[in-house]
Formats: structure tokens, sequence, C-alpha cells
């Protein structure tokens, strides 16, 4: 399955959330960082939100 990261330069992706339910993507060249739902059973990817970032380079989850 191929997903377009819908940006310049995806630079990182990371799974974030209690059970990896989402993809994020910092588009560097794009100034913008997606997200992504992920099916549990099957993987597939399923775009939620694009989020207007400066340059992102580097994506962390923090604890809460």
């Amino acid at each position: 399955m191929h997903v377009s990261s819908e940006g310049r330069t995806p630079r990182e992706i990371n799974f974030a959330g209690p059970n990896a339910d989402f993809l994020l993507v910092a588009n560097q060249d794009s100034d913008t960082i997606l997200t992504f739902a992920v099916d549990a059973k099957t993987g597939a990817l399923v775009k939620r939100q694009t989020i207007a970032c400066p340059t992102p380079v580097c994506l962390l989850e923090l604890p809460l």
C-alpha cells in the first residue's frame, strides 16, 4: 500500500497514541504535519488532519 504524505520532503514519521493508533508525518518543505488513523486490523491509513507547522523536522510523543 502507498499513501501520499501530501507534502514536500517528508522528514520524519512517528506512531502515536496508546496503541499506535495514529501515524504522524512531518513534511519539512511544505510546512505541514499530517495525522492518519491506523486501522488496527488491516493497517490501512485514513487521513485525519493537516496541521500547519513551520519547517517540522522531528516528531516526539510526550507522556501525559
